[in-house]
């Protein structure tokens, strides 16, 4: 991973020295990827199992903390102020928060990787039950955070649910009890994900009374509410080449990551990032 994120810090400085477009910022996320990675490498590769479970395990415990600093910030706003004075968040509001970290996107990343996580053992929990209701949590808080992190989350969450049921181990009082409360989330949930894409993007299927779609728009939108759309959202550099090869920076108005990338080292950079 080291020299996959060292080949492309590299070639992000060459785009931006042909294209004359030098920033900053791409770069130093990069950068600071590469010590991350670096540092867990060093770590991680002369550590024992049990210390590299333990370590593990002191992870899952902070995604469910977190997962439920989400849900509690979500519902009170006097909790998310308080958790954005500290993450430095300030674009939380009501009905979204990112929990103790900065962002998002970061929130419902590691909120599936907690998912992950359980779903294929990389930690043992002492019960089923207990395991199922950490899936609930978990799986609820991407709702709250990042709306491309629920997509994910529900088909690692469909795969844990769907092993769950079959699990004879389990017995028919639990599974049928978090087959119950399951269905309720996912129902739930796509309900409101069909409201957020017919206001997003106008598909005309249903109709959303005004107050519901100004709160859709106030809940998610992270520029100018006149810019919500998501056809004002995606858009690709204007030349061949800055899609090819990017144009060096992203400053865009955009919170899209996938447009982001395209400008910062395009198609070829992106394609490189999602392989490495």
């Amino acid at each position: 991973f080291a020299i996959f994120l060292l080949v492309l810090i590299i070639y992000q400085l060459l785009i931006q020295i042909f294209s004359s477009n030098f920033e900053f910022e791409s770069v130093d996320r990069l950068i600071r990827s590469l010590l991350n990675v670096t540092i867990i490498g060093l770590v991680f590769g002369g550590a024992d199992r049990y210390f590299s479970v333990e370590i593990c395990r002191a992870l899952l415990y902070a995604i469910i903390l977190n997962s439920v600093f989400i849900l509690l910030g979500s519902f009170f706003p006097l909790v998310n102020e308080f958790f954005s004075d500290i993450s430095g968040n300030d674009r939380a509001v009501d009905y979204r928060s990112s929990g103790m970290l900065a962002g998002f996107d970061i929130a419902g990343f590691l909120a599936i990787i907690g998912l992950m996580m359980i779903s294929f053992d990389v930690v043992r929990l002492k019960s089923k039950l207990t395991e199922g209701v950490f899936m609930v949590v978990i799986f609820s808080s991407t709702y709250f955070s990042s709306r491309v992190s629920v997509v994910i989350a529900s088909a690692v969450f469909l795969y844990y649910l769907l092993g769950f049921i079959r699990n004879s181990s389990v017995s028919i009082n639990h599974r049928i009890l978090l087959t119950i409360v399951s269905s309720c989330v996912f129902i739930y949930i796509a309900y409101e994900a069909i409201v957020v894409l017919e206001v997003t993007m106008s598909f005309g299927v249903i109709d959303v009374p005004v107050d519901v779609a100004s709160s859709v728009v106030l809940r998610s939108a992270v520029q100018d509410s006149d810019k919500f759309l998501w056809e004002d959202l995606f858009y690709l550099p204007s030349s061949c080449v800055g899609m090819i090869f990017g144009t060096g920076g992203c400053s865009v108005v955009s919170d899209v990551v996938v447009v982001q990338e395209l400008f910062i080292y395009g198609f070829l950079g992106l394609l490189f990032s999602v392989v490495s």
